[in-house]
């Protein structure tokens, strides 16, 4: 026998008894002897990717590809090796050589779906794992397999891409359901583990909606939408019935005081903030205003009750847009507001919607607020409910934060924050989170005291009618109702949840 043959036996013994360091050994002295040898580099680059080595393996599955480019092992592998390292846009390229040669070699198409979803290629994932499903028996075990390399890696954000497009193809797989309840549960969000039946020991935002009047009508607002079809309610909160709400919640880190409606235009507001301060229920507490229904003296006052700071709602400076953004608006009030606000050093900011309505005179907008001082602007992007199709499309989108990096970079005073269009992966919290966690930590209630999952809705309903002016949220939290939404949530998003911004689950049903 040649060196060479003892040195492959030694390897394999070595390799069968668990000596993965002799076999690593081993077989780094074969390459030495036999550098040309495209089976001995691939064998050692499979070795140092079971042992995690992902970027060594690489780069001895490329030399393998180089000695034997039409190795179809060696390409699937080099893949493997790439993505495992991160680098998934190289990663396509052996798997698309793999498919040109064999378009039916076991594992690439699932392999190449894998990795268009962690490149959050979405379009292109969905219909690779449609493909992948019906052509590959073996694809959900593969797929199961790929999401555990990624949680192995740390790359939790790409496995749960991976995890919830390929369920869009296979609804109906159990492992992969199980898989993704698992890593659900798993999830921490706001310091604290999601579980259906475990009440939130803290909240991190409550919004209670103080009032259903308002003085403005905005596209996509659910109030003016329900006006125009007959079926509006204006109304009040009772402040007895809010210090009952108040007093039935967990500690929060923020109390949010107003709903739909322009919270300003409560008539005893001032007092809603005293009961809500004097609770010690709330780290902070805030609010939206159109600063349009109250002088300024009232929002001096409401400082002084108790509320931390609060937020302009301004989509425009410019009186055309204004009139369709916000409609009613007094900009010259506003301006006026704003800069009174200013002079009087009271803790606000600006909260700002784009849409194709003010897409283009968002410029003129900012470099108006930059003129008037130090400001912090909020963007959020508007969110469909009805026909209009005011939303901006993904491309709109990805060039508006495009445009607002720009942007932020030539302003003297203005902190400029864009965040949501997560339904659309162009934008990423971090640390990544596979869910909108609202449902456990930020829930709302109306202006009637119904708890409802999140902000975005409305319908009292959907958690059974649990009243928090009546009952505890530890109570409402462990009822039937909300721990069937919660159990039921956990598998698929709502409907109400399809187009809001907040919801990376859009990308499985194809919003991205």
């Amino acid at each position: 026998m040649t060196d060479g043959d003892d040195l492959l036996q030694l390897a394999l013994g070595a390799y069968a008894e668990g000596d993965l360091d002799s076999a690593e050994q081993h077989l780094r002295a074969l390459v030495v002897l036999q550098p040309e040898n495209a089976e001995l580099r691939h064998a050692l680059g499979q070795l140092l990717l079971h042992r995690g080595q992902a970027e060594e393996a690489a780069v001895c599955f490329q030399t393998a590809v180089d000695l034997n480019p039409v190795a179809l092992p060696y390409l699937y592998d080099l893949a493997l090796a790439q993505a495992e390292a991160g680098r998934y846009a190289e990663a396509s390229g052996p798997l698309y050589q793999c498919l040109g040669i064999d378009p039916a070699y076991p594992g690439a198409k699932l392999a190449l779906a894998c990795v268009d979803a962690a490149q959050r290629r979405y379009d292109s994932a969905r219909e690779r794992f449609k493909e992948a499903f019906a052509d590959e028996p073996d694809a959900p075990a593969a797929c199961h397999a790929w999401v555990e390399r990624l949680l192995q890696q740390g790359q939790a954000g790409e496995a749960f891409f991976v995890l919830e497009l390929a369920l869009a193809a296979a609804p109906n797989d159990r492992p992969l359901r199980e898989l993704q309840r698992s890593l659900q549960t798993q999830t921490v969000d706001f310091g604290q583990t999601l579980t259906v039946d475990a009440t939130p020991a803290k909240l991190r935002r409550v919004v209670i909606e103080v009032t259903t009047w308002c003085n403005l009508d905005c596209p996509g607002c659910f109030r003016t939408q329900s006006i125009a079809a007959g079926h509006w309610t204006n109304k009040h909160i009772a402040p007895e019935t809010f210090a009952k709400i108040v007093a039935n919640l967990p500690p929060c880190r923020q109390g949010v005081l107003h709903g739909i409606g322009e919270p300003t235009m409560h008539p005893r507001y001032l007092e809603l903030v005293e009961i809500a301060k004097a609770s010690g229920r709330f780290d902070s507490l805030v609010c939206n205003t159109n600063a349009q229904a109250r002088n300024i003296d009232f929002y001096r006052a409401v400082i002084e009750k108790g509320l931390d700071f609060f937020q302009v709602s301004v989509d425009s400076l410019t009186p055309e847009v204004a009139a369709v953004t916000r409609a009613g608006t007094d900009v010259e009030k506003l301006r006026r507001n704003l800069a009174e606000f200013h002079r009087l050093g009271l803790p606000f900011s600006v909260q700002m919607v784009i849409s194709r309505l003010n897409y283009d005179d968002i410029d003129l907008t900012l470099r108006a607020l930059d003129a008037m001082g130090p400001c912090t602007v909020n963007i959020q992007p508007f969110v469909d409910s009805d026909a209009t199709h005011n939303a901006l499309s993904k491309d709109m989108a990805a060039r508006f934060l495009d445009k607002i990096r720009h942007l932020a970079g030539q302003m003297v005073n203005l902190n400029i924050n864009a965040g949501g269009f997560y339904h659309f992966g162009i934008n990423r919290r971090e640390p990544y989170v596979p869910l909108c966690t609202s449902p456990w930590f930020d829930p709302a209630v109306n202006v009637d005291g119904f708890m409802m999952p999140c902000c975005m809705h409305w319908d009292p309903q959907t958690l059974g009618h649990s009243n928090l002016s009546e009952t505890s949220f530890a109570q409402a939290f462990g009822s039937q109702p909300v721990q069937a939404f919660l159990d039921g949530y956990m598998r698929t998003s709502p409907n109400f949840c399809a187009r809001c911004s907040e919801n990376v689950r859009c990308l499985a049903a194809g919003n991205g």
